[in-house]
């Protein structure tokens, strides 16, 4: 052949019966955009199987059309859908991926990322792209993070480390990686902005938040009861009975009947006044829901997060119960007799934060950061 001709793909056609006739439908489905039509079905299937999972994150656990999305969203990634359900997060409407799949993806993409430096006050990440020479580098230390005022939150205090490598990986993966993780933020950004750890995550809203509108439509109830009660002066319609009856005037007898019928010829507008005291008994009735005021009592520590919690100390070392106890108490912030006494929502809190333990060091520090955060909060409530 002297002549090459240029192959283009040409559109996908299907055969489709309308009105008793069979015509040709154009497929206008974008192979790069719309893939995940042809996977929707399967990926709505297996997370219906996988949503009640344990291994479906809490947020989402339950939640079928949740578990999907974020299966979906890690496909446009790169990324499996169980790496997906662990490594994909959302806060308030925006995702955001681990720094550390960021590092993944960008690796299986076939380009280079290294950590030269990373100490718990400068953290140094470098890369380049697949097939070139220039190598790009992004620092953050914690005079960086002083300047952003992220320092003294709780994560900064406990895993500065950490913390600066996931800020480091993130801008540098923006900068010259943005095709490998699409854009997102990492998730220990979002962290920053985030309320410390056990004081009633942002999330969802906040625990904290959603007591206060608790309190807040229970006084507007008790207002309403109070602006309802006023027609109670009907109540008096039992002594118009009464004054009726009597209707002579020399009626020893009943000594408060004289008085009322001394103003008005026995109408039932003269007799409201005298009744006044009466409906205050009737309101102190309905006063007798106070404890609605009072939000329901958390549930308490399950049995597979005191396990969990028992073995986390074991592997740390930590094997005095009252040992454990003091650390518990140290990281929730009150006393409690038993671990089993805690909130199902202090475990979590006590459980989270050990888990990046992997040391007595790392213990030591994450304490010494809670009780930093205790002394800045009780000086801001001084203040």
């Amino acid at each position: 052949m002297s002549e090459i001709e240029r192959y283009e793909e040409q559109p996908s056609h299907e055969i489709v019966r309308v009105d008793d006739e069979l015509v040709t439908r154009r497929d206008l489905r974008d192979a790069a955009t719309d893939s995940w039509t042809s996977v929707l079905a399967e990926v709505g299937e297996l997370s219906g199987v996988i949503a009640q999972s344990d291994m479906v994150p809490k947020d989402i656990r339950g939640n079928v059309p949740a578990t999907a999305a974020r299966v979906l969203y890690g496909r446009e990634v790169g990324l499996g859908p169980m790496n997906a359900l662990t490594q994909l997060h959302n806060v308030e409407g925006r995702v955001g991926m681990s720094a550390e799949a960021m590092r993944a993806l960008v690796l299986q993409h076939g380009h280079d990322i290294g950590i030269p430096e990373s100490t718990s006050a400068k953290v140094t990440v470098t890369g380049r792209r697949k097939g070139s020479d220039i190598w790009s580098a992004v620092t953050w230390t914690l005079d960086d993070a002083k300047r952003a005022k992220l320092s003294g939150k709780f994560n900064w205090q406990a895993y500065p480390r950490q913390m600066l490598l996931a800020r480091a990986t993130a801008e540098l993966c923006r900068m010259i990686f943005p095709d490998v993780i699409h854009g997102l933020a990492a998730t220990e950004e979002f962290d920053d902005v985030m309320v410390v750890p056990g004081q009633a995550p942002v999330v969802e809203g906040g625990e904290a938040s959603a007591v206060t509108p608790k309190k807040t439509v229970s006084r507007a109830k008790k207002k309403a009861a109070a602006a309802v009660e006023p027609p109670a002066p009907e109540a008096p319609k039992p002594p118009q009975n009464v004054s009726a009856a009597p209707a002579e005037p020399p009626a020893p007898e009943p000594p408060p009947a004289p008085e009322p019928r001394g103003g008005g010829a026995g109408s039932g507008e003269a007799a409201a006044p005298p009744p006044d005291p009466e409906p205050e008994p009737e309101v102190e009735v309905d006063e007798p829901a106070p404890d609605e005021d009072e939000p329901p009592a958390e549930p308490k520590a399950t049995n597979p997060q005191v396990t969990s919690l028992v073995a986390k100390f074991n592997g740390l070392g930590v094997k005095d119960r009252a040992e454990r106890l003091w650390i518990v108490q140290q990281i929730i912030g009150r006393e409690v007799p038993s671990s089993k006494e805690m909130t199902k929502r202090e475990a979590s809190h006590v459980i989270d934060t050990l888990v990046p333990c992997e040391s007595r060091e790392d213990l030591e520090n994450v304490l010494k950061a809670a009780e930093a955060h205790r002394e800045q909060q009780s000086g801001g409530d001084e203040g």
